[in-house]
C-alpha cells in the first residue's frame, strides 16, 4: 500500500498499473486501493485539477475556477497542464464553456 502511495506521488503511472494488479495478487482489495487514491491525491495537486475540470464544466463558476487556477498553479500545476486539462474538455463540455475557462486561465497565467 506504502508503494501505491507512493507511486501516485511520483507520477509512475505505468508502474502504478503494475503494482495494482500484484497488490491485487496479494490481498489488498479494489476498497483499498481506491482508498490509497483518495487519500494520495490531494497531496500531489491532483485534487486540484479536477476540481478546476469540475467546475468549468459547470460553467458559470468563473469566479470559483479563477481561485483553483491559483491554487493549482500554487501547488506546481502549470499553465501548460491546465490547459490540456480543458483541451480534453472541449468534446465533452463544448466551446463556451471551455473558452470561459481558457480565458481565467490565460487571466492568471499571461505575463
Amino acid at each position: 500500500m506504502v508503494q501505491l502511495a507512493s507511486m501516485i506521488a511520483c507520477q509512475a503511472v505505468s508502474e502504478y498499473r503494475v503494482m495494482t494488479g500484484a497488490a491485487l495478487t496479494i490481498g489488498v482489495t479494489p476498497v483499498v486501493i481506491k482508498e490509497i487514491v483518495y487519500q494520495a491525491v490531494p497531496y500531489v495537486g491532483m485534487a486540484k485539477v479536477f476540481d478546476f475540470l469540475m467546475l468549468v464544466s459547470l460553467g458559470g463558476c468563473e469566479p470559483q475556477v479563477k481561485g483553483h487556477v491559483a491554487a493549482n498553479l500554487h501547488v506546481g500545476n502549470d499553465r501548460a497542464r491546465l490547459l490540456d486539462v480543458l483541451t480534453q474538455l472541449i468534446p465533452y463540455i463544448g466551446y463556451p464553456r471551455t473558452l470561459n475557462g481558457l480565458h481565467v486561465l490565460d487571466e492568471l497565467t499571461s505575463a
